[in-house]
């Protein structure tokens, strides 16, 4: 049901630029019979395809994600929360792989992904200083503080991002923006 929704936006949208399949076929550098499966609603449509196609049709992508159906939102919250709990551990390569698999998925999804990115590479250098605080003893008391602090942060702002509401990561330097 989904991919006929989207082949028909297609097909809607290829029409109003008064393209043929086989100019938006060459625009796009697919297949003509991609374009013509599409726009029946044969085959699921992949991100990297619905990309060519929004590029050559000049319309931005969203055009053809329809985030309302069940399916489509239950998958981009789950990966939303996925990457914000994963701000729990300071270890960036997690955030960042996932950012780099489903950044081309999900709308908006770059956003969050620099939020949890800043944070986690903000408090690696927080939990450096505060272990380097442990020779005159204060780091003791730092470090479990810290760990309380980052875990409760990150779960809210899992919680809020996939309810669509407004989360802030406190005590971020802006490293990618």
């Amino acid at each position: 049901m989904h991919s006929q929704l989207i082949g028909k936006k297609i097909a809607e949208l290829r029409k109003v630029k008064s393209l043929t399949q086989n100019e938006l076929a060459l625009a796009s550098k697919l297949n003509i019979r991609s374009i013509q499966r599409l726009e029946r609603g044969d085959v699921v449509a992949r991100a990297y395809t619905l990309k060519a196609i929004a590029k050559a049709l000049d319309v931005d992508i969203n055009e053809f994600i329809d985030m309302d159906t069940p399916i489509q939102k239950d998958y981009s919250k789950f990966w939303i929360a996925a990457l914000h709990v994963s701000s729990i551990m300071p270890i960036v390569l997690i955030g960042l792989l996932i950012w780099l698999f489903k950044r081309d998925e999900i709308p908006d999804f770059d956003k969050h992904a620099k939020a949890v990115l800043n944070f986690q590479i903000s408090f690696c250098i927080y939990l450096f200083a505060a272990s380097m605080l442990m020779f005159i003893v204060i780091g003791f008391l730092v470090l479990p503080i810290m760990g309380v602090f980052i875990t409760a942060i990150s779960i809210i702002n899992a919680i809020k991002a996939t309810m669509d509401q407004d989360y802030k990561y406190p005590f971020c330097i802006e490293f990618i923006k």
